[in-house]
């Protein structure tokens, strides 16, 4: 690659380089970049715009990357249908984009192939769904072992969340 490579300081993923093991991120964005952080968390207040920022952040990610698979998490698939859904079809109008929503919760899938995936704690499975960006909404009921299967096959995670007390998020 003739992109720049930057160090990477522990807790990053590392990889390999011809065989050797170096521990490095590429910065710029590209067709082969790492993404430079794993784990960015959103923390504050009721109605601070986290959720919003963040469904239009993961919108341009499907629209710019082809072949993107983001997956938005929640405690319930009815809570996430009544949440970040319901925002998710007042964004998209709002931003000029024309997307149709049917009544379901069900994945919006882009012109690239790129795809936004909704999932509920209560009706998915975290072992064995690979993703790009996997977003954590509000994850107070969420256990920690699915948090972990979720950390294992994605490539970065996004968790917002209130600040309430102690969570496990927290470390």
């Amino acid at each position: 690659t003739q992109k720049k490579l930057y160090p990477v300081y522990d807790k990053f993923l590392g990889f390999e380089i011809d065989g050797i093991e170096n521990y490095f991120y590429i910065y710029e964005e590209g067709e082969h970049s790492y993404y430079r952080y794993k784990y960015i968390k959103h923390i504050g207040s009721s109605r601070s715009s986290k959720s919003w920022s963040i469904e239009e952040k993961a919108i341009r990610v499907c629209e710019t990357i082809s072949n993107s698979r983001v997956t938005v998490w929640r405690d319930t698939r009815e809570s996430l249908g009544n949440s970040v859904w319901k925002d998710f079809r007042k964004i998209f109008p709002l931003s000029g984009r024309k997307y149709k929503f049917p009544k379901n919760t069900v994945p919006i899938y882009f012109g690239n192939g790129s795809m936004i995936e909704p999932h509920g704690d209560d009706t998915t499975n975290a072992h064995g769904i690979t993703q790009d960006i996997a977003w954590l909404n509000e994850p107070y009921k969420m256990t920690k072992d699915t948090f972990d299967q979720i950390d294992q096959r994605a490539n970065q995670i996004w968790i917002d969340i209130n600040p309430s007390g102690k969570h496990w998020s927290d470390d």
